[in-house]
């Protein structure tokens, strides 16, 4: 679930994410206005709004506890960075496929179709991902 909070609790992360990804369609387009902001936001809230919803059935790795105070509360299991890992793996193709299909589907009626959009989408996804990352381990690092 992380790569689909990141972006809320981040916000900074989130619009970095999105204007690397946004640039990266730009530069790799056959067609010279498309895809759009609006395609490529369009792409990305139904990517988020679907892996979020299939997250919700996924193991997130945390385990109740006890505090020392006797309240109940949950925290991270042994297995719980593997489970972010595989996450934000899995949350980077997930996301490939969808801004894809949504992305040559935005664009279904134009008289040029661009060329290559899966190729676009797996280079500008793994682009922002990698900006997700940084920018918020960087931001918690500095500000929280």
């Amino acid at each position: 679930m992380a790569p689909f909070i990141w972006p809320l609790l981040f916000p900074v992360a989130g619009i970095a994410a999105l204007v690397t990804e946004f640039l990266c369609y730009r530069r790799l387009s056959t067609h010279p206005t498309r895809p759009g902001f609006g395609d490529v936001l369009g792409a990305n809230i139904l990517s988020g709004g679907v892996g979020f919803l299939i997250s919700l059935v996924l193991p997130s790795g945390l385990v109740p506890k006890i505090l020392p105070s006797g309240t109940r509360t949950v925290g991270p299991g042994p297995y719980f960075e593997t489970y972010v890992v595989m996450a934000y793996v899995l949350a980077c193709v997930l996301s490939i496929f969808i801004e894809g299909w949504f992305l040559r589907w935005s664009m279904r009626k134009e008289p040029e179709p661009v060329r290559g959009i899966y190729r676009m989408s797996a280079i500008a996804n793994i682009a922002s991902y990698i900006v997700l990352l940084v920018v918020a381990r960087a931001w918690r690092a500095w500000f929280w």
